[in-house]
């Protein structure tokens, strides 16, 4: 659940910071949110709202409740997620796995 700021009426994005990289097995999906970027290393999963979910708007409610599904987890994938970060962005963003890919993303 995510409590959303008043800038966030025109869609908004999330991602995972997994304490982890999980298996190459796993796959995650959501009915609000759409799956935008993955990082290298599987560790960091990036969504944004749907333009069809009923959240776009994220200030119509105090609270937004945020439902993701992964599937094919390990044990280990398990504990990695339980002790994982959730990062909020007050709009849509793509790229936001360059926050630990960014070696790649920007060599120096």
């Amino acid at each position: 659940m995510i409590k959303p700021w008043q800038k966030s009426n025109n869609g908004w994005s999330i991602a995972v910071d997994a304490a982890a990289p999980l298996s190459e097995s796993v796959s995650v999906g959501s009915s609000m949110m759409e799956l935008t970027d993955v990082s290298n290393e599987n560790k960091m999963f990036s969504f944004t709202t749907k333009e069809n979910s009923q959240f776009w708007d994220g200030t119509i409610q105090t609270r937004v409740p945020i439902s993701l599904t992964f599937e094919n987890i390990s044990e280990a994938d398990q504990v990695a997620l339980e002790a994982s970060t959730l990062h909020y962005y007050y709009k849509p963003e793509n790229g936001t796995t360059c926050e630990i890919d960014r070696f790649d993303c920007y060599p120096l």
